[in-house]
């Protein structure tokens, strides 16, 4: 059985509204030991696996996701390291600390360097659609936000297990 991916305004209603089959279950919940439905489950298993930290890197909700974290930082006001410092709260609830901030700076400031020297896909990194048209920097300032913010998604804080 083919899962078909809605499009338009439904494509990002999808997860909250997943119409569950017990022989098919959703791989994204599974994956995060999500109860199948058939029985009440009073606490949940917690499990720590190589393919949930895959999931959070590539799966299509979570780049979607991140992609509009790195796009509202991008047009979020004052230097980089103020627009940092709130994507951060942004996803963790809580300030970073200098060195926390220290080394997201220089991973974006490394990530920018890589895009502008053509070592990764900016265009394909800050957006899905081929509609949206940006220039170079623009895709290159996007790309590494959103590089930045797939980190800060992916730290154990933000995963809620």
């Amino acid at each position: 059985l083919a899962w078909t991916v809605s499009s338009g305004e439904d494509r990002f209603r999808r997860s909250l509204y997943t119409f569950t089959k017990r022989t098919s279950p959703f791989a994204l919940t599974a994956t995060f030991d999500a109860p199948s439905g058939e029985a009440c489950v009073a606490r949940r298993e917690i499990t720590n696996t190589p393919m949930q930290a895959l999931s959070l890197l590539n799966d299509v909700t979570f780049m979607q996701a991140a992609r509009e974290l790195g796009k509202s930082t991008v047009n979020g006001k004052g230097n980089d390291n103020e627009k940092l410092a709130d994507l951060f709260r942004k996803v963790i609830i809580r300030p970073a600390t200098e060195a926390e901030l220290n080394a997201l700076l220089d991973y974006y400031s490394h990530q920018r360097t890589r895009l502008k020297e053509g070592q990764l896909p900016a265009k394909k990194i800050a957006t899905d659609s081929t509609s949206e048209d940006l220039t170079d920097d623009d895709a290159i300032q996007r790309a590494a936000w959103t590089l930045v913010a797939r980190v800060i998604m992916n730290l154990d804080e933000a995963v809620t297990k």
